[in-house]
């Protein structure tokens, strides 16, 4: 069994944090904390919280948790994940991991030098359509990659953050990916749509619930197509020879239950004492990657990376 406390009861929390842990049955959930009373009160009595307390730090004493879940805003991650650590706690933290390479290494190295893990809730390679689609791309079964595109349309406006992104990414063996993040588009709402062109089809993939209906002409097969698709969580889809065919779903919201997996996973490795903290290493890239675009945004210029350290996890 064990030991689990979230640090932070708002929207993430309730909506995948505790969900999740309820979904485990070899977790004890010992704790939670949040600074504001009625948030605080509501969890409690919603979700049958044995304890809550307004601090992190009282909790960590108190609780004596194995693992901390922070889902607390992310200004907050640094400080909280050294916190929790220090108290000696494996940390599960809520993406983004933290806010500059710095506040990275810090929180890497210290958990390094206790000995304890840290890894970032990117659930969604945990979620059937990712996960379906990556072991069908490892097992050659579309052949060789050769483009990405992955495209978010809603209208958000107000949140503070970027509305707006688009960016492109080189790699090796002349490959391409472009992403357009758009949060100020009133066409319907597309939460996230990918499409992978690979040597022998393309996949497309949906997450965030579809009810899709299409006709199509098919010069390959000299007819027309119809597709239908109603789901809630997502599909992943593979399209060869004018012909389409659902390769993944996942019938309802996965962002809990992909937690979850994520969840058993961690718990298992820091069980088995054969984990590390490359997961970690690999958020560390992906904010690495976030700055560089950035910074190709601010002086016109691409920026190269170099590669990652062969310790990074893949």
């Amino acid at each position: 069994m064990a030991r689990v406390a979230i640090l932070g009861l708002g929207g993430v929390a309730e909506r995948i944090h505790l969900p999740a842990c309820a979904a485990l049955p070899d977790v004890q959930l010992v704790g939670a904390c949040e600074p504001d009373d009625e948030r605080r009160e509501l969890m409690r009595r919603r979700f049958g919280l044995p304890a809550v307390y307004a601090d992190a730090e009282t909790l960590l004493k108190k609780g004596s948790p194995e693992i901390a879940i922070i889902g607390t805003p992310p200004d907050s991650h640094k400080e909280l994940c050294l916190l929790a650590l220090e108290h000696g706690a494996h940390v599960l933290c809520e993406k983004p991991f933290v806010n500059t390479i710095e506040e990275a290494d810090a929180v890497i190295s210290a958990a390094d030098r206790k000995g304890l893990r840290v890894a970032v809730n990117n659930q969604y390679r945990y979620m059937e359509i990712y996960r379906s689609t990556r072991e069908r791309l490892v097992k050659g079964e579309f052949g060789r990659l050769f483009f990405v595109q992955m495209w978010q349309q809603m209208f958000h406006p107000e949140i503070d953050s970027d509305v707006l992104v688009q960016a492109a990414l080189r790699f090796p063996e002349e490959r391409l990916a472009t992403l357009a993040l758009n949060r100020v588009s009133h066409a319907p709402n597309r939460y996230l749509e990918m499409r992978l062109d690979c040597e022998r089809a393309s996949v497309r993939i949906s997450l965030g619930g579809i009810a899709r209906a299409a006709l199509d002409w098919s010069y390959l097969i000299r007819r027309p197509i119809f597709r239908l698709t109603i789901v809630k969580g997502g599909e992943a889809r593979a399209e060869t020879g004018g012909r389409s065919r659902v390769v993944a779903r996942d019938a309802t919201r996965a962002y809990a239950s992909a937690t979850a997996a994520h969840l058993r996973k961690f718990i298992g490795e820091i069980q088995s004492g054969k984990g590390s903290n490359d997961a970690a290493r690999h958020a560390r890239e992906v904010l690495r990657t976030v700055f560089a675009c950035y910074e190709s945004a601010r002086t016109g210029q691409t920026q190269w990376l170099a590669p990652p350290h062969p310790q990074v996890f893949r």
